[in-house]
């Protein structure tokens, strides 16, 4: 339930920043892009490796796969939901590949390709391919949130 309070938060705010008509297009208009919310967990009991202790937040590395640049990231930790944000890329109207890594192991990869459009009055982005590599992963739509399953 306190994960669910917790997401209807994140995308009620999103609903308050888009445009629904026609008069609205002579007002200001934001709509941001999605965010991609990650959750690690063991693959066999299924609990999250940040709140069981496995893994450390501090130990989290968000690189760009070719120039192995750090990328920002936000890390919930709230009523130990402990969840891995990627807020930036969307902003990005571009290809991007980002590994992502937590002490020495590499948790996953994802592969997005994004663009920025306007139609009626108010931009938006979209993802025309989105692709998470090496781990097995579940996609839940209803929250939006990836479950990568880590096998230890």
């Amino acid at each position: 339930m306190k994960r669910f309070t917790v997401l209807a938060v994140l995308f009620v705010s999103l609903l308050f920043n888009s445009c629904n008509d026609s008069d609205a297009c002579n007002e200001l208009c934001f709509t941001p892009p999605d965010t991609f919310v990650f959750e690690l967990v063991d693959s066999e009991t299924r609990e999250n490796l940040f709140t069981n202790g496995t893994f450390s937040r501090a130990g989290i590395v968000v690189r760009h796969t070719e120039s192995q640049e750090t990328e920002s990231f936000i890390f919930y930790d709230q009523d130990d939901l402990n969840l891995l944000v990627l807020s930036t890329i969307g902003w990005r109207t571009e290809i991007l590949e980002l590994d992502v890594t937590v002490g020495d192991m590499e948790a996953f990869s994802i592969y997005v390709d994004s663009e920025r459009v306007e139609d009626s009055c108010c931009a938006h982005t979209i993802f025309n391919e989105v692709e998470i590599y090496n781990a097995t992963y579940e996609y839940d739509s209803n929250n939006n949130i990836y479950t990568i399953l880590i096998d230890l």
